[in-house]
């Protein structure tokens, strides 16, 4: 399903989950934490389980990257591939 526009997706996001009851919750930020372009309305937010709910957002096609990335830096751990 596309996203057609943030409040859109704000929207959405408040139907499927109890916890962003409110607009503060979502902090977008102008630019993606991948490749540093400005975002538009496809996107991607990641939020970590600190206390400080920092959020990570992104291109949906940077998500995609950075994800393999990921996986890739994991498995290159795992068996000591360097």
């Amino acid at each position: 399903m596309r996203i057609e526009s943030y409040s859109d997706f704000l929207s959405r996001a408040k139907t499927e989950y109890e916890h962003a009851a409110d607009d503060a919750h979502f902090r977008p930020t102008d630019h993606c934490f991948f490749c540093g372009e400005p975002l538009g309305d496809d996107l991607v937010m990641w939020q970590g389980c600190d206390d400080r709910a920092q959020q990570v957002w992104l291109h949906r096609d940077c998500a995609k990257e950075l994800g393999g990335r990921l996986i890739c830096d994991a498995l290159i751990h795992k068996y000591r591939i360097c």
